[in-house]
């Protein structure tokens, strides 16, 4: 049975996080952890989530629905990006989960749903499609990288982008939490998408 997070609308801390990914025995939740996650600044402070999103919800500055619906397309090619996390959202989510052999609850706010999505939307040179659409984007709206053009095309200059951006977040840091190769995994996605609550 999936664990669905107590601490309801804006996600899960990281605390809860690493908890359940060690107890849960999730390879690929230790996998993430392991390249850096869990030592990032944010996570340090106990600060890190996870999006929590569900039905009904809107994209905003702590709900990235865009960007999962970018992803979710990877599963639904037709899926809607509209910003909405609505009926056709939530069936893409269902899918996702039952390919992936997931708990099929059309929600993406448990730990083992992101680890998946993101194992899943690795990006890198000579990609394009909706993953690196949704990659640009994160890396635009981040502020902490290098603009550049939203065309769904990994060239050089996307590249050039996600290395600045790796750099940014290790300079943050004081330590190496993401690998600085110009190549988007797990780590770095999961960095994008983090929630730091911090005021």
């Amino acid at each position: 049975m999936a664990w669905v997070p107590e601490r309801a609308e804006w996600g899960i801390t990281m605390e809860d996080f690493s908890r359940r990914a060690i107890l849960g025995g999730s390879i690929a939740s230790v996998a993430v952890l392991g390249l850096g996650v869990g030592r990032s600044a944010a996570a340090s402070s106990g600060k890190w989530t996870v999006p929590a999103l569900r039905y009904g919800m809107t994209n905003g500055t702590k709900r990235p629905v865009t960007t999962a619906q970018y992803l979710l397309r990877k599963w639904t090619p037709s899926l809607a990006v509209d910003g909405s996390f609505g009926p056709g959202t939530r069936a893409a989510v269902k899918t996702f989960q039952v390919r992936e052999g997931l708990p099929a609850t059309g929600a993406l706010d448990t730990m083992r749903s992101w680890d998946r999505i993101l194992l899943r939307s690795t990006a890198t040179i000579g990609g394009k499609g909706n993953t690196v659409i949704a990659l640009q984007r994160e890396l635009n709206a981040s502020g902490q990288a290098s603009k550049v053009e939203v065309d769904g095309m990994f060239g050089p200059r996307t590249q050039d982008s996600v290395l600045s951006y790796q750099r940014h977040v290790n300079h943050l840091a004081g330590a190496e939490v993401v690998p600085e190769d110009g190549f988007c995994g797990p780590a770095t996605w999961t960095e994008l998408i983090r929630l730091d609550t911090k005021p």
